[in-house]
């Protein structure tokens, strides 16, 4: 056998070790749940494996400090039995491990309707999400000229109008995500596409033929002013963030809701 093989052969049987070890520590050794279980299984356990009665050895102890600091010995009538002793040990070790027992059945049920929580609250939030892709995908128009087109042109009116639409319907309770994190980035997307309509609005015109214009008609390319070219690199720079955000927040939503 060559010593690949034999390494392999190791390292398999050092990984069912490990996993073999694994499920013993998990269903027979669990883990208290509490610092206060583990003391009073401990004194429980501490009793029983006494040979002598704690009590007893407690009275002997104060016996023989008294005897050593008077000098006149006393003694006193030796217990017939020590069982008390040895049953408050297994009623302290039976309660300390039923509790841990109850805590992690609990622990339990409380992890797995937790879990379905998510799954439900997961579930909606996929619905949403497909519907805000069906109705500004990547390659929508409004998106494609928001990240492409060079505003110093004019552009077609037209992808602005669905943009709008979007706007108007999604500012509604009913198409608010579940996730926290996931609306918020919904939220940061909503206020770039408001923030780059309303300055296309405020700032363009129409030139006719379902066109629009930051610059106006008849004004020499070389001769622009500097408030024109500010305004044409502001279009530009939000139409970019927007176009960014909107891609952001699609890979984000994907790895969140694992779709």
């Amino acid at each position: 056998m060559s010593k690949l093989s034999v390494l392999q052969n190791l390292a398999n049987e050092l990984e069912l070790k490990d996993v073999l070890k694994g499920a013993i520590r998990r269903f027979f050794l669990p883990d208290l749940v509490s610092k206060l279980t583990f003391v009073v299984i401990g004194i429980g356990a501490s009793i029983l494996l006494f040979p002598t009665p704690l009590k007893v050895l407690f009275y002997n102890v104060l016996i023989s400090t008294f005897n050593i600091n008077s000098g006149a010995p006393i003694t006193i009538a030796e217990l017939s039995s020590g069982y008390a002793d040895y049953w408050i040990g297994l009623v302290l070790v039976v309660l300390g491990i039923t509790y841990n027992v109850l805590a992690r059945i609990l622990q339990f049920y409380s992890d797995h309707f937790a879990r379905l929580a998510k799954n439900n609250v997961a579930a909606v939030d996929r619905k949403l999400f497909g519907l805000l892709l069906s109705e500004l995908p990547s390659d929508s128009g409004i998106v494609e000229l928001a990240r492409h087109h060079d505003f110093g042109h004019s552009f077609d009116n037209r992808p602005t109008d669905r943009l709008e639409e979007f706007l108007l319907k999604w500012r509604h309770p009913e198409f608010m995500f579940l996730d926290p994190e996931l609306e918020k980035k919904k939220l940061e997307l909503y206020e770039k596409a408001n923030e780059f309509l309303r300055f296309l609005a405020h700032k363009s015109e129409p030139i006719g033929l379902n066109r629009q214009s930051i610059v106006p008609p008849g004004t020499n390319d070389f001769a622009w002013t500097k408030h024109l070219q500010e305004e044409v690199d502001k279009a530009n720079s939000l139409g970019t963030e927007f176009a960014d955000l909107h891609r952001e927040f699609i890979l984000f939503a994907r790895t969140q809701l694992v779709c």
